[in-house]
């Protein structure tokens, strides 16, 4: 399961009808490929997705991973960037950190 921390600026915030969190999403330990990592709107502080916008993520030794949100399925899909294919089944990827937006209600 990734980890989130909602302390990168103040949260929540809120522009027009829609709310929204900011915060850093690192990877889970082991990646299920196919499945992704679950990721609730609640979890997110919202009742429902909208957006969710994800930087890359980059570890200490300089690879780069592009997390993307499913937000039918709720998961969080990770892609290698050079290949774009899905990362490898049970990739640890505690080591990833990715900044995010996420917009809803």
């Amino acid at each position: 399961m990734a980890t989130l921390n909602f302390n990168v600026v103040k949260n929540p915030f809120v522009s027009q009808n829609m709310r929204g969190t900011v915060g850093r999403y690192t990877g889970p330990a082991s990646y299920a490929n196919g499945t992704g990592d679950s990721l609730t709107p609640q979890e997110l502080k919202l009742g429902q997705v909208a957006a969710l916008i994800f930087e890359m993520g980059i570890n200490a030794g300089g690879t780069i991973y592009q997390p993307f949100y499913d937000i039918d399925n709720q998961v969080v899909l990770w892609y290698v960037q050079d290949t774009g294919s899905e990362v490898a089944d049970t990739t640890d990827l505690s080591g990833f950190t990715a900044r995010f937006i996420a917009i809803g209600s």
